[in-house]
């Protein structure tokens, strides 16, 4: 019998209700980490001073910044789940691997600044420990550079490259890719020049690029053909 190609009504093959809506709410996540973010890095003073650690404007900038962590959080599994079949296991080793990393390096930092770094900068004995280039500083900045910064990269780039590939989606998604695999390792230009632009575009990029594939999640699946005979 010969092989005849059909394609099931989309109504008989449309995602369960509970499937739609966590894919919506991961979409919307991602999408709205991105302007998130960019408040959050804009508000930052440009330096940790006492003058500056205890403020509201350093407070808001963290606030926004921890919100975007969260978003993101929130956003990467439906995003995975919703390409599973087709992007296989590389992706969900390399959110296994964000998600070891992101939650240290993003959340508990932004949660440090908001809170801990105001209290030891409003104690005398306690300042010197906070200010940029003080002993806590220093110990916080050595952990997230010698383990926590490098499994996020890893991830990141295994993320984004996996993205580029997928000729599923729409173009736009794939050259956001390139934001996702490399915008982390845009900090590396930090050190070397000593220009903190370099920080900044390592928080916005790997968001945008998150925010721009998250808007396929928005978008209705499209049936897919069945081959029957």
């Amino acid at each position: 019998m010969s092989e005849i190609t059909t394609v099931i009504d989309p109504v008989d093959i449309r995602e369960p209700l509970q499937i739609r809506v966590w894919r919506r709410i991961s979409g919307i996540a991602l999408v709205a980490a991105v302007p998130a973010v960019i408040v959050g890095v804009f508000l930052h003073p440009a330096r940790h001073t006492i003058e500056t650690i205890p403020s509201t404007q350093m407070f808001a900038a963290h606030a926004f910044s921890l919100l975007a962590g969260i978003l993101v959080l929130v956003g990467l599994p439906g995003l995975y789940a919703a390409y599973a079949q087709r992007w296989g296991i590389v992706p969900l080793i390399a959110l296994l691997i964000i998600l070891a990393g992101w939650p240290q390096s993003w959340i508990v930092e932004d949660m440090h600044h908001m809170y801990t770094e105001p209290v030891l900068a409003a104690i005398p004995a306690t300042q010197h420990l906070v200010v940029e280039g003080g002993q806590m500083d220093g110990l916080r900045r050595g952990l997230q550079g010698a383990l926590l910064d490098p499994l996020t990269m890893a991830g990141f780039l295994a993320w984004g490259i996996v993205i580029v590939r997928s000729r599923f989606l729409p173009s736009y998604a794939r050259y956001a890719g390139w934001f996702i695999a490399f915008g982390l390792l845009v900090m590396l230009g930090r050190p070397l020049t000593g220009l903190p632009i370099f920080n900044q575009l390592s928080a916005i990029l790997p968001l945008l690029g998150l925010g721009l594939v998250g808007l396929t999640l928005l978008a209705d699946m499209p049936p897919r053909p069945v081959r029957a005979t």
